[in-house]
């Protein structure tokens, strides 16, 4: 078969289509402060639907991604010690991302991350979120170490003042609160 001949086939201008576009697709761009704050969905470990920034309710706030189970252990960390630093009004959001965990197995990482999730203040238990669906936050956050929390600040127009992919460390989180601070 002549190439001509094979180019005018329907099936081989559906793929030559195709295969035109996958350079333009690429890799994500990586978030950096002064973008807005893509909208993440997810459910609480209380089981109400969360989506941010807008039920923020245009205040700003803290989202720390875990990616991992050592990121979310890191993640629980970066939100205890944020809690009690960070100024009032800001609002934290831990968010473990299980998009990645096998149906099978899904259940079960669920139930030991609502059993962990502020059981002593249960006003947290909104801010501590699941997404189970697959999503692209894992690829459009700075590069790093997967046992690594996400931490992403955010002002009360929704745009990103702050983001880094950063092990945790007290002196770290006093920092963190410091410069978030100094941003109000």
């Amino acid at each position: 078969m002549r190439i001509t001949t094979l180019v005018r086939q329907p099936w081989c201008a559906l793929a030559i289509a195709v295969l035109a576009t996958l350079p333009a697709l690429g890799d994500p761009a990586k978030l950096a402060a002064g973008q807005a704050f893509p909208p993440v969905e997810a459910e609480s470990t209380s089981g109400t639907h969360v989506v941010l920034p807008a039920d923020a309710h245009g205040g700003p706030f803290v989202a720390i991604f875990g990616f991992s189970q050592k990121a979310g252990e890191a993640s629980a960390k970066w939100s205890h010690a944020l809690y009690g630093s960070l100024p009032s009004g800001v609002a934290i959001y831990a968010v473990a991302d299980l998009s990645h965990v096998p149906g099978l197995f899904r259940g079960f990482a669920i139930s030991g991350i609502r059993r962990e999730a502020s059981p002593a203040q249960p006003e947290h238990r909104d801010h501590v979120l699941i997404l189970t669906h697959a999503n692209v936050w894992s690829q459009i956050v700075p590069s790093g170490s997967d046992d690594d929390a996400v931490i992403v600040a955010v002002d009360k127009t929704g745009v990103i003042t702050d983001i880094e992919r950063r092990a945790f460390s007290s002196a770290a989180a006093s920092e963190f609160a410091k410069s978030i601070a100094a941003q109000r």
